[in-house]
């Protein structure tokens, strides 16, 4: 038969022993939410430090120092050009001309000099010179090639004594055209335009985008982004107006989610996406 007592002491010891360990549990658990409200309490001062310490030393700056961008209205986002080509040549052109615009050989060497291209120093030392002419649209006419005539040149820089050439392909949202009839891009074709016509003077060849057309320039050409026109006139923008506008432009074409003044008591994320995203590429 089974000991009625012996039953009752073995169940009486398993209570102990499970009601122990329901306590353990217990203890562990409030353990270690203990020590998960005090984690959540130092990091909560820890993202209010760094929080601050972002906003003030990264986006408080940016802001007073640039409120213009969220100030007014452009010229080109006036007339709904923003996205054309042609009229971010004329303003760069006019940018450029030392001739219309206080340190315009400044603001173009600094922009050359942001660039990967061939012969930086001298080009940059001979636009400093302001013995340069700027043309938009170059039509090309009396080409050794009669299928080239016709085709235009977006900016073409050239040096008064013909010593050195600048020619710029400029793309906002299009792709480089292929010329079936010449088996070569509209690249090819100005290159060979200007090897003819330009001789033996030296010629610096910048395919100019906003969107990525880098897998489309060829040998002899340097890629530039906007951005690198961007951060190039930034720090000139109290010099002209002009300047200033154009500013506005860029940033309505490169940053078209940021278009509303951002607060100073925005998140964390916020203002690291803000950093890394803005200020980190123009500054």
């Amino acid at each position: 038969m089974v000991d009625t007592n012996k039953f009752t002491s073995v169940v009486e010891d398993l209570n102990i022993l499970i009601q122990k360990e329901k306590e353990e549990k217990f203890q562990k658990k409030k353990c270690l939410e203990d020590k998960f409200c005090t984690f959540l309490t130092e990091f909560s001062a820890l993202y209010s430090d760094e929080q601050a310490k972002t906003i003030q030393q990264q986006i408080v700056p940016f802001i007073k120092e640039y409120p213009f961008f969220y100030n007014g209205i452009s010229s080109l986002k006036v007339i709904n050009k923003v996205s054309q080509e042609t009229y971010h040549s004329l303003f760069l052109a006019h940018i450029w001309d030392w001739s219309k615009i206080k340190l315009g050989e400044t603001i173009l060497s600094d922009f050359i000099g942001s660039i990967n291209i061939e012969n930086k120093n001298y080009l940059q030392d001979c636009i400093k010179k302001k013995n340069y002419t700027i043309e938009t649209e170059h039509t090309i006419k009396n080409a050794r090639k009669r299928s080239l005539n016709g085709k235009r040149i977006d900016i073409l820089i050239k040096d008064i004594d013909g010593k050195w050439n600048i020619i710029i392909e400029n793309k906002i949202y299009s792709n480089i055209s292929y010329d079936k009839k010449r088996k070569q891009t509209q690249l090819g074709c100005y290159q060979q335009y200007c090897k003819d016509k330009f001789g033996n003077s030296f010629c610096a060849y910048i395919l100019l985008s906003h969107t990525d057309n880098s897998s489309y320039c060829e040998d002899g050409w340097t890629y530039a982004e906007y951005y690198q026109i961007f951060k190039s006139l930034l720090i000139y923008y109290q010099v002209d107006d002009t300047i200033k506008d154009y500013l506005k432009t860029l940033w309505v074409l490169l940053f078209p989610n940021e278009q509303t003044a951002i607060k100073s008591d925005i998140s964390l994320y916020r203002a690291y996406q803000f950093y890394k995203q803005i200020i980190s590429k123009i500054t």
